[in-house]
């Protein structure tokens, strides 16, 4: 069995956390979009552009309903997944189960060593 000992190094695993590759790559590029985002709209405020520009909010809408679909999709084949890998795992304990069985048979009774043996290596 394995035993697993708790974190008692919490804080310094947070702090290491900012310093990681991919924190520093997430982290770059959404300051390389908020100052994009920046150029664009300091300049429209400042010249009073904003009030011109008017979207339609309908392609949002329309996104919303893309984008659940497509989380649908995506739950669902998780979930064909993990019941595929369920049902290997299932198929597997009952093989092992099935040797252990046909292995206990077919050795003789006063043989303990190799049934011990035999134990452990269907138990790997």
């Amino acid at each position: 069995m394995i035993v697993y000992e708790p974190n008692k190094h919490f804080f310094k695993d947070i702090s290491q956390l900012a310093r990681s590759w991919t924190m520093v790559k997430i982290m770059r590029s959404i300051l390389i979009m908020g100052g994009v985002a920046t150029l664009f709209c300091v300049p429209m405020e400042l010249l009073g552009w904003s009030d011109k520009l008017v979207m339609d909010t309908s392609i949002f809408s329309f996104l919303g309903i893309v984008l659940s679909i497509l989380l649908v999709f995506r739950t669902n084949s998780a979930y064909d997944r993990w019941w595929e890998g369920r049902k290997q795992w299932g198929a597997l304990v009952n093989h092992c189960r099935n040797l252990a069985i046909m292995t206990h048979a077919a050795l003789p009774p006063e043989d303990e060593e190799t049934r011990r043996d035999m134990a452990v290596l269907i138990s790997n």
